[in-house]
């Protein structure tokens, strides 16, 4: 019974330091992403405060159905037209942005920069 219990917490001990370390790793990437981006841009601010009103009028009209429900419906129109609006902003980036976050390349370029001065930080 004792050798049991001693294989049981050796895996138990093997699962958490992976899930430590995955984690760890997770929250590295998520920081790498989070200082690769600009988070002063105009549009950018303007967005994050499109979603906190866009939550505010949700929480308040809860009670309301028909208005949750033309809601819903703008919210979903506005999911069908993401992709549509994303082609549109892509191709006229200069006019509203300092660096581009349309191309996938060059996000993960910042990403993996900030990544990377992150973990000097840390070390």
């Amino acid at each position: 019974m004792g050798e049991h219990m001693d294989q049981m917490a050796d895996l138990v001990e093997k699962l958490t330091a992976e899930l430590r370390f995955g984690l760890r790793l997770a929250f590295d990437n998520f920081i790498g992403f989070f200082h690769a981006i600009d988070w002063t841009e105009p549009w950018l601010i303007c967005l994050m405060s499109f979603h906190v009103v866009l939550l505010l009028v949700v929480i308040i009209s809860r009670k309301n159905i028909n208005f949750q429900m033309c809601l819903f419906l703008l919210a979903l129109a506005g999911v069908y037209f993401a992709g549509t609006l994303n082609s549109s902003l892509r191709d006229n980036w200069k006019s509203f942005m300092v660096n581009t976050l349309f191309s996938l390349c060059y996000l993960i370029v910042r990403w993996k920069r900030a990544e990377l001065r992150h973990r000097k930080t840390f070390t």
